[in-house]
């Protein structure tokens, strides 16, 4: 099986006899299509699987893929495994400030850095009764720009209440998972120069949703060296609450709003009708 710099065995999504034989029942229906099967059986690293079901449960379609990581999602990949450090973090993270203004999506201050994509990705921690944290899409020398504010322990819930204006803040070093999963119907393929994903699903129940938390499983390192296959998994089933034609596009960021799009993945292109379910599960070795 092909391996990767660190010599670690990519594993395909599906092997084995039991899996072939499921496969070829859903390709002979029509429920898994052919650029799905043989996607399933190569030893690719980042899996995408969908499932779309019926209100009834019954499964209406498959399909599976392999994501594109962009050019921003390698940046978020160095800075979050390498902490502080590059152009884009000298001199700003880690540091501690009292904000001369807030709103529900700003901090004003002084001295952020600029360089290449600014603070994009980092997270902004405020005040501590209550505490709230924003995850910053873009900055100026002085204001940073947040998606909205989170309550710490609830980053799928709703906006937090602004902080104070002249609340303490400190920007973390690291930077904030890319646990938000966005889909979309766009028919360009995916570019590894992408910052946002083309015609995003925002109504009907397929708007950017949390995937995080109770979505997250990881599957530990096993086996002698060059044998090991870690990764983790990001779930979400999304509702249709109405018709949807050609979704066909998915992408992972870092916040219900704007932030780093990260990975990037096409598929062939589902229809879905009032209460039909996509369920999204995406694999990202490492």
């Amino acid at each position: 099986m092909p391996v990767d710099f660190l010599g670690h065995v990519r594993k395909p999504l599906r092997w084995g006899a039991r899996h072939l034989v499921e496969d070829v029942r859903l390709l002979a229906a029509g429920t898994l299509d052919f650029t799905s099967f043989v996607a399933g059986y190569t030893p690719k690293a980042n899996a995408v699987e969908l499932e779309l079901r019926g209100a009834d449960g019954v499964l209406k379609a498959v399909r599976r893929t392999h994501n594109l990581r962009t050019n921003l999602g390698g940046d978020w990949q160095a800075y979050a495994m390498g902490g502080s450090g590059g152009n884009s973090q000298s001199g700003a993270v880690g540091r501690t400030g009292t904000a001369t203004a807030t709103s529900s999506n700003t901090l004003t201050g002084s001295g952020f850095n600029t360089t290449g994509s600014g603070l994009a990705g980092h997270v902004v921690v405020c005040g501590s009764a209550p505490m709230v944290y924003g995850v910053i899409v873009s900055n100026i020398t002085t204001v940073l720009t947040v998606d909205q504010w989170y309550t710490p322990g609830s980053p799928g819930g709703g906006p937090a209440s602004t902080p104070a204006s002249t609340v303490t803040f400190l920007i973390m070093p690291g930077q904030q998972p890319a646990w938000w999963l966005a889909l979309s119907s766009d028919t360009a393929s995916p570019g590894s120069t992408d910052i946002t994903l083309a015609s995003e699903i925002t109504t009907n129940g397929l708007a950017r949703a949390f995937a995080g938390g109770a979505g997250f499983t990881h599957t530990t390192v096993t086996g002698s060296p060059g044998q090991q296959n870690t990764s983790y998994a990001l779930a979400f089933t999304f509702t249709a609450t109405g018709s949807l034609t050609a979704v066909q596009k998915c992408g992972l960021f870092t916040a219900q709003n704007g932030g780093v799009m990260a990975f990037e993945n096409t598929f062939s292109s589902v229809n879905m009708i009032a209460n039909d379910t996509l369920t999204v599960a995406w694999t990202v070795n490492i």
